[in-house]
C-alpha cells in the first residue's frame, strides 16, 4: 500500500474523529446563543460534513491492502455516521408512512413510535463509531514504527 493512501486514510480517520464531538459542541453551542435557526443550519452542514469524511474513509478502507481486523475498524468507524443519518431518515419515512396507511391517530392510539430505526441511529451507530475508532487507533498505535535516534 502506498504511504500517501494510508495516510490520506489516517487522516480521514482522524478528521472524522476531531469532527464529530466539535460538531456537538458546536451545535449545543449554537443553541445556548439562541439565534433562530442556526442550530439547524449547523446540525445540517456538520452533519452532512460528517457523513461525507465518513464516506471518504470507506472509500479510502476498501482500496487499501491492510488487515481483515484494521479494515473492519476502520469500515466500522466511517460507516457508522452514513448509516446514523440512514437510520434517522428511515424513522422518519416509516412514521409518515404508517400514518399515511394507517391514519393520523396510529400511533397515540398504539402509544408508541417506530422505535426501531431509532435505536439504530441514537444508540447503536454511536456505539459502533466509538468500537471502529478506538479499534483503529489502537491498531495505528500497536502498528506504527519506533523511531530509533
Amino acid at each position: 500500500m502506498s504511504t500517501t493512501r494510508e495516510h490520506r486514510r489516517n487522516l480521514a480517520l482522524g478528521g472524522l474523529v476531531a469532527l464529530v464531538p466539535t460538531s456537538f459542541a458546536l451545535v449545543k453551542g449554537a443553541q445556548v446563543l439562541g439565534i433562530p435557526g442556526l442550530p439547524r443550519v449547523l446540525t445540517m452542514a456538520s452533519g452532512l460534513l460528517v457523513v461525507v469524511v465518513g464516506l471518504t474513509l470507506v472509500l479510502l478502507t476498501l482500496k487499501s491492502s491492510g488487515s481483515k481486523l484494521e479494515k473492519a475498524f476502520l469500515l466500522l468507524a466511517g460507516g457508522s455516521p452514513a448509516a446514523m443519518l440512514i437510520c434517522a431518515i428511515l424513522h422518519n419515512l416509516v412514521y409518515a408512512l404508517c400514518q399515511v396507511w394507517f391514519g393520523a391517530d396510529f400511533w397515540p392510539r398504539h402509544g408508541t413510535d417506530e422505535p426501531f430505526f431509532l435505536i439504530l441511529a441514537v444508540i447503536v451507530c454511536p456505539i459502533l463509531f466509538v468500537v471502529g475508532s478506538i479499534g483503529s487507533l489502537v491498531l495505528w498505535f500497536r502498528n506504527r514504527p519506533l523511531k530509533t535516534s
